[in-house]
């Protein structure tokens, strides 16, 4: 049976037992599990990392990999960072993440975060970005993917 509490005309609340239609009560469970459902999800940015006086691509790696965990070190020591080969988007070709001009270089690397509790693959995207953005300022971001990211037997686990 399902019991709600309506504010009458003398702003007081009465328990009633509304007449509904079971399309109406779908929907207000629906609604329901919706709000109390809050899902962790695996966020995966990409990062255009600049980095000076290098002189070979793995230095450029190197350095930037060790640039970008400073900045995110302490309080964010839970994303992950690793190196990622770009795509020619003409071709489809596969180069190396670091592009290297006149002793000056721009790496590409992939930053994933686990953001627990999120309502929605929207509301994920926002913490995530805000966190990883606000330690990386004047580092350009791009969204790559977001997962669900299931709670295995032992903890957390892979998506």
């Amino acid at each position: 049976m399902l019991l709600l509490l309506f504010l009458h005309k003398d702003y007081s609340f009465r328990l009633s037992i509304p007449k509904l239609s079971s399309n109406h009560i779908a929907n207000i469970l629906l609604l329901w599990s919706h709000a109390t459902l809050d899902m962790d999800y695996a966020v995966t940015l990409e990062a255009a990392v600049p980095v000076y006086n290098v002189e070979t691509p793995n230095e450029a790696v190197r350095i930037a990999i060790s640039k970008t965990g400073d900045m995110l070190n302490p309080d964010l020591k839970y994303v992950e960072i690793t190196a990622v080969n770009r795509t020619c988007p003409d071709c489809g070709d596969s180069h190396e993440p670091a592009f290297i001009a006149a002793n000056d270089g721009l790496v590409a690397l992939e930053l994933e975060m686990i953001v627990f509790n999120a309502e929605g693959e929207e509301h994920a995207l926002r913490i995530a970005r805000k966190e990883i953005g606000q330690k990386l300022r004047n580092i350009p971001l791009k969204i790559l993917n977001i997962v669900v990211h299931e709670k295995s037997e032992e903890g957390y686990g892979k998506e």
